[in-house]
């Protein structure tokens, strides 16, 4: 059976998912770029990026750690793995290296990662302590996660309150409840 877009993501691989996700990334951009100062990451050291889809903080990480050092993007999305590599050769970060792949299959060298990061990975795996052990192994001693991760995802509300965004919250709620995924990972 042929694999389809939104198999590996629930909202799609097509374009207007990757304006989406661009858009999505621009906004949390300054939160990463902290995440990374406060998490001591520099140039030429190895990084993991877990669930990196199509690259936006890849790209940041990359840009971090520089020509001496390495990213090793992870992704279970063919489609957003090509448009990464496109845009890394674009974009000269050669030192950008891709694994297709579910996170929680990832096999990786002990001790060869000076750090692994991961945004709005954990929330949506069924088996999240998998990967997150898969890239703790993987991590030198001294070696840092980044973990970027949804909180108490039931909160959400806007203003003005709308019966739309309640029953928007309530059905993503069910829909990882049903899918035996746990959205509030980061809590636990």
């Amino acid at each position: 059976m042929a694999t389809t877009e939104t198999d590996e993501y629930i909202l799609g691989t097509d374009r207007e998912e990757l304006e989406r996700l661009r858009l999505q990334h621009a906004v949390w951009t300054e939160a990463q770029h902290e995440l990374m100062d406060a998490g001591r990451l520099r140039a030429g050291e190895r990084v993991l990026d877990l669930g990196c889809g199509p690259g936006f903080t890849t790209f940041e990480l990359a840009q971090r750690v520089g020509p001496t050092g390495k990213v090793l993007a992870s992704d279970m999305s063919a489609r957003f793995l090509e448009f990464l590599r496109a845009e890394s050769a674009h974009l000269g970060f050669a030192w950008i290296e891709t694994v297709l792949g579910p996170v929680e299959e990832l096999a990786l060298p002990a001790a060869s990662l000076d750090a692994a990061y991961g945004r709005w990975i954990f929330c949506w795996l069924a088996d999240p302590l998998s990967a997150l052990e898969r890239g703790r192994a993987a991590l030198r001693p001294g070696g840092r996660l980044l973990v970027q991760e949804y909180l108490n995802w039931s909160t959400m509300r806007a203003y003005p309150t709308t019966p739309a965004c309640l029953r928007m919250v309530e059905a993503g709620l069910a829909s990882w409840r049903d899918a035996g995924i746990a959205i509030d990972f980061a809590a636990r």
